[in-house]
C-alpha cells in the first residue's frame, strides 16, 4: 500500500516491551529512494532524544487505524541506540552510527566494502524534513515545491515526490511526480531538478491530502506513467520457477 510519510509524522513507535515516544522523521538514501531509518522522539521538551531506528527493527506491517508501528527492539535496546547528526562534510547529508544494530550493520559494512573498491558510491542519507520545502524546477523555470513523499509500506521504497504547484498554490494543488523524474537534488541551493517542462509537471495526478491513497487510485496512478504493477511483477517472477 502507498503512504504518506507527511501522514506518519507522529505514530507511536511501539517496542517489544511496551510504547514509546513517536515518528518525527524518516532518513532515506538519495540514490536508492528507500528509507533507511525512522527517527523517535522521546521525552518531554527539556529531556528529549532522539533515535535513528533501522528500518530492517520495523516488525511486519504498521496498525494504521490505531497509528502504531511495532519494532523488533526492547526499551534496553533502544535506549543504546546512537543518535543522529548531520554530517560536518556534507552540511546536508546525514550521519548514523548504525554499528549498535545489528541488521543495520551487516548492511552498511557490505556497502562500505564496496564503496572502497570504486564499483558503489557512499550512500547519501538524507533527512526527510529537510526536503520539503526545496523549490521544484524544470527546465530552469521553478514550478513548485516539495511538499511530501509517497512510499511503499512493505519495502518503504519511495514511489513519488508530491509537488505543490506554485501557479496554484493559494489553492494547495498538489501533484504525485515519480522519483524517476527527479534528475538531481541541489540541497545548498535548496533546488529539485526535474526531467520534463511545466506542463508536463502540472500534468501530472493531482495529490488531495484528506483521500487514502486506496489500491484503485494506485492502479491509475500506475497505468498513467506506465509502470509495471508491483502485483503483476510479483506473478511474473512467480511464473519465472
Amino acid at each position: 500500500m502507498l503512504r504518506s510519510l507527511q501522514s506518519l509524522l507522529g505514530y507511536c513507535v511501539e517496542v517489544r516491551d511496551g510504547h514509546i515516544g513517536a515518528i518525527t522523521d524518516f532518513i532515506f538514501d538519495e540514490q536508492s529512494w528507500l528509507i533507511r531509518f525512522i527517527i523517535l522522539k522521546t521525552g518531554m521538551w527539556k529531556t528529549h532524544q532522539n533515535f535513528a531506528i533501522p528500518i530492517a527493527c520495523v516488525t511486519g506491517h504498521a496498525d494504521w487505524s490505531e497509528r502504531k508501528v511495532p519494532i523488533s527492539l526492547s526499551m534496553d535496546e533502544l535506549e543504546a541506540l546512537a543518535g543522529y547528526r548531520v554530517s560536518a562534510k556534507e552540511p546536508w547529508a546525514i550521519e548514523i552510527d548504525s554499528s549498535v544494530i545489528p541488521q543495520a550493520k551487516e548492511s552498511y559494512e557490505s556497502h562500505a566494502e564496496v564503496a572502497e573498491s570504486g564499483s558503489l558510491a557512499p550512500q547519501l542519507l538524507r533527512s526527510y524534513r529537510m526536503l520539503l520545502g526545496l523549490h521544484v524546477m524544470a527546465q530552469g523555470e521553478t514550478v513548485g515545491i516539495m511538499s511530501d513523499l509517497i512510499v511503499r509500506d512493505e519495502r518503504w521504497a519511495i514511489q513519488s515526490a508530491v509537488v505543490r504547484l506554485r501557479r496554484r498554490y493559494f489553492f494547495a494543488t498538489e501533484v504525485l511526480v515519480p522519483v524517476e523524474k527527479v534528475r538531481t537534488i541541489r540541497w545548498g541551493d535548496r533546488i529539485v531538478g526535474c526531467i520534463g517542462d511545466r506542463a508536463a509537471i502540472e500534468n501530472y495526478p493531482e495529490f488531495r491530502s484528506a483521500d487514502p491513497i486506496n489500491q484503485e487510485q494506485e492502479l491509475r496512478l500506475y497505468d498513467y506513467y506506465g509502470r509495471p504493477r508491483h502485483w503483476e511483477d510479483e506473478r511474473d517472477q512467480d511464473m519465472l520457477f
